[in-house]
């Protein structure tokens, strides 16, 4: 799958070559958060920061689509009414959803994350778009097959024509764990002196691939959050109120 990272103006955005699609990820160069704040000068920036990554992108903060990001694994089909839920404040996220689907052109579908992984989904063919946020509670619930089981009930997407990226996140090599995680991702765990580790990623990766998605299919750039804190916002490094921003979108 011919992807590349190129560094733009605000953070990272992922090129596909001859594809209507626009997919990016903040970083923290300019130190910018994106996640939901309380008190109106921490709510002013935060929109004005959002705003401004949209429009380096060419799109409208106006219709952006953002999730109520709940840990779990519900999935929504987002139609034009979505548009602007949640962009500019909280209450209006789209609720108790961590992941969305579209086919609808101009509305980026956005996940605010800081370890968890933001996956991104795109069908060539039928010109259908996903994001989720997965963390290690919406990973033991499945949430990217169910993103990929309702692009095939909702689009009739053949998992063939699924492409799937992989998002900046806490990876296997610094994601430490309690031994609780051998009975919830027992392929996932492996021990390095005496401690437990979870290939947050790998897991992921394995149940795309257990939905149909060819390995080819996609596209791990291997970002780790937390070894790569310099550039990107690690929960577990400290940056507890700081969030990054992904987002994919059908250009038309």
């Amino acid at each position: 799958m011919p992807l590349d990272f190129k560094t733009s103006a605000l953070g990272f955005q992922l090129s596909i070559p001859r594809k209507k699609i626009i997919c990016a990820v903040s970083s923290r160069k300019f130190n910018y958060d994106f996640r939901h704040a309380k008190g109106k000068s921490a709510h002013a920036n935060i929109q004005k920061n959002r705003e401004r990554f949209l429009n380096n992108l060419g799109l409208d903060l106006a219709n952006a689509v953002f999730l109520e990001q709940v840990h779990k694994s519900r999935v929504c089909v987002a139609g034009l009414s979505f548009m602007g839920k949640g962009a500019f404040d909280y209450p209006g996220s789209v609720k108790g959803v961590d992941a969305a689907i579209t086919n609808v052109p101009g509305m980026p579908l956005c996940v605010l994350s800081a370890d968890c992984l933001p996956l991104i989904f795109f069908d060539h063919k039928k010109q259908v778009i996903g994001i989720a946020h997965a963390g290690w509670k919406g990973t033991q619930l499945k949430v990217a097959r169910r993103v990929v089981s309702l692009m095939i009930k909702k689009f009739s997407c053949a998992p063939a024509n699924v492409q799937v990226i992989i998002g900046p996140g806490i990876r296997g090599c610094c994601y430490d764990v309690g031994p609780e995680f051998k009975g919830y991702f027992e392929r996932s765990i492996r021990q390095r002196q005496n401690k437990l580790f979870f290939d947050l990623a790998g897991e992921n990766i394995d149940q795309l691939i257990q939905s149909g998605i060819s390995r080819s299919n996609i596209f791990d750039p291997g970002i780790c959050t937390s070894c790569r804190n310099a550039e990107f916002f690690s929960y577990r490094s400290g940056d507890r109120q700081l969030r990054m921003l992904s987002l994919v979108c059908l250009t038309s």
